[in-house]
């Protein structure tokens, strides 16, 4: 009971001095009315964005709702989703310019490389890309195979895949003409995107 009434004291004290620690301005994207809508929710501000193409031995992991993966030193991994017992990890790629991995929930697999690529894993062990853009900082992984990407600076825009050719079919050799994406977002001061309870978010500097 005093451990409880103690961490409402700080709450208070925080809420009170530096609101900016417990509660945060965040948008989230709505896939319905194709707008950004700005949300207050307690948390603090978003994790930290470190745009990061000189990294070297990069180490990631994310999870879909069956299976576990993992970015090490450029190696990408695959395991069942367990929650007792070690994972019984099995490679799937290994490319020393991986540097971000990026997985929805539904089971599709993203990476990006140091040279902006970004790629797309398929089932029969293929990875496809399918987009080329030198701005390209960082992406998010959504549903139903739509993913999101950020441009780094100067122009810090978010685009959403519109799909293609180039998503639907392993066999396909990229182009710049199968590989669609629209524009939802160009704002200076957009800091970060991630995938919060579905819904794809950002915060600002």
């Amino acid at each position: 009971m005093k451990v409880r009434a103690m961490k409402f004291v700080i709450f208070c004290f925080l809420f009170a001095f530096y609101p900016s620690l417990v509660l945060a301005n965040v948008w989230k994207y709505s896939e319905s009315s194709k707008t950004w809508i700005e949300v207050v929710r307690p948390g603090g501000p978003g994790p930290t964005y470190v745009q990061c193409f000189g990294c070297v031995g990069v180490y990631q992991l994310a999870n879909s709702y069956n299976t576990s993966y993992k970015l090490e030193g450029g190696k990408i991994f695959s395991s069942p989703l367990t929650i007792y017992g070690n994972p019984s990890w099995q490679m799937i790629d290994n490319n020393p310019r991986a540097i971000q991995l990026a997985v929805s929930y539904d089971n599709n697999v993203y990476q990006l490389h140091n040279d902006h690529e970004i790629w797309k894993y398929y089932a029969n062990g293929g990875w496809i890309k399918i987009d080329d853009n030198q701005r390209t900082a960082k992406i998010v992984a959504g549903t139903r195979g739509v993913i999101y990407q950020m441009h780094g600076l100067p122009s810090l825009e978010i685009f959403r895949s519109l799909g293609g050719s180039c998503y639907g079919n392993a066999n396909d050799v990229y182009n710049a003409s199968c590989s669609k994406w629209e524009k939802i977002d160009s704002n200076q001061h957009t800091n970060n995107i991630w995938l919060e309870n579905g819904e794809l978010t950002q915060d600002h500097f």
